[in-house]
């Protein structure tokens, strides 16, 4: 639980400062700490229903 929070409150913080300009970052950066887990949950998904399937064969 305590992950989630972490997540949630360093996005936040970055879309408040990029809001405010106290930062100068693309809006890529800004919205990493969401976009990195969701990417590594679809990587872990597509290898894994890959080698499942291969495993079938």
């Amino acid at each position: 639980m305590k992950f989630k929070t972490f997540y949630f409150l360093m996005q936040l913080i970055f879309i408040v400062g990029k809001m405010l300009g106290l930062v100068a970052w693309s809006w890529w950066i800004v919205f990493l700490p969401i976009l990195l887990p969701v990417a590594i949950i679809v990587l872990f998904g597509t290898f894994g229903s890959i080698s499942f399937d291969n495993k079938e064969k």
